[in-house]
């Protein structure tokens, strides 16, 4: 993965290692997502629209439930291993 030295792969370690079959904790996970979804609002990005799977949809990210957190978390995790095997 190609996403070393900007902080994305540390954010994302805690989901691709989920994905990888290890364990991590749910509030790891929470937080990781949490972390994501932050970037995106503190680069002026606070909703999201997508027309994909589980998150189809309008998603204001500064208000993740946990669950959500954990979903958006592992959606982009799985989009930048799709784009990596790419």
């Amino acid at each position: 993965m190609s996403t070393s030295g900007t902080g994305r792969e540390e954010t994302l370690r805690p989901f691709l290692d989920f994905l990888d079959g290890e364990s991590v904790l749910p509030e790891t996970l929470v937080a990781a997502g949490r972390k994501l979804a932050e970037g995106l609002v503190d680069s002026g990005y606070p909703v999201f629209l997508c027309g994909d799977g589980p998150w189809q949809g309008v998603w204001v990210l500064d208000r993740l439930t946990d669950v959500q957190a954990i979903t958006w978390g592992l959606w982009v995790a799985t989009r930048v291993l799709r784009r990596s095997a790419s």
